[in-house]
């Protein structure tokens, strides 16, 4: 049913150069199923995306999902394993080693994306360590997400008190710039997505 419905839009799709992004929540959570409709897409000729959080295992994302796919945008967060144990209860480990292997592995696009978080993920320490891991990899772009404090008010919208962190202002031009900069070295160019 869902292939159905999806493969309705194919005329959007062929005139647009879109296709169907799977996207979360994390959808490896659910390889079996989103290798399957995966699998229906393409064999419908719909160009098809993932965007993951990276924590997953490699070796069934591989078989499941991988073949299926024709772009990958990977969020690579926190280059520190302390760092990732604290604000998201796990190790990065896994997450860098999964890029790691499947822009070895991959033919296709893999696009990591760093989401800038002020005072998390949006600090030199942290945007000097993604960048090395990328250029010791011969990655050449990157996308970098800035902050959108939005989230808060949609909180409050449905009722839910809003944890520590509040910070509720988007970053500044020279913010951004400066997230930007540490990307800058000639091997890596980084993109800015809003």
């Amino acid at each position: 049913e869902l292939v159905y419905r999806l493969v309705q839009d194919k005329p959007f799709f062929t005139t647009t150069g879109g296709g169907v992004t799977l996207s979360g929540g994390e959808p490896t959570l659910q390889m079996d199923f989103a290798g399957q409709l995966l699998q229906a897409l393409k064999q419908e000729g719909v160009h098809t995306a993932l965007e993951t959080g990276g924590f997953f295992a490699f070796d069934a994302f591989k078989e499941k999902m991988l073949p299926w796919l024709d772009l990958i945008y990977f969020d690579l967060k926190l280059i520190d394993v302390a760092e990732s144990e604290r604000y998201s209860g796990r190790s990065s480990k896994k997450i860098f080693d999964n890029f790691s292997a499947l822009i070895k592995t991959a033919t296709i696009p893999v696009i990591p994306r760093i989401p800038l978080i002020p005072g998390i993920t949006a600090t030199e320490r942290n945007l000097k360590g993604i960048a090395a891991f990328l250029a010791k990899h011969d990655v050449k772009t990157c996308a970098l997400m800035p902050y959108n404090p939005l989230w808060l008010g949609k909180l409050e919208n449905l009722g839910i008190t809003a944890p520590r962190y509040t910070h509720s202002r988007f970053m500044t031009t020279d913010e951004l710039k400066a997230c930007a900069g540490y990307f800058a070295s000639p091997s890596i160019a980084s993109t800015n997505q809003s």
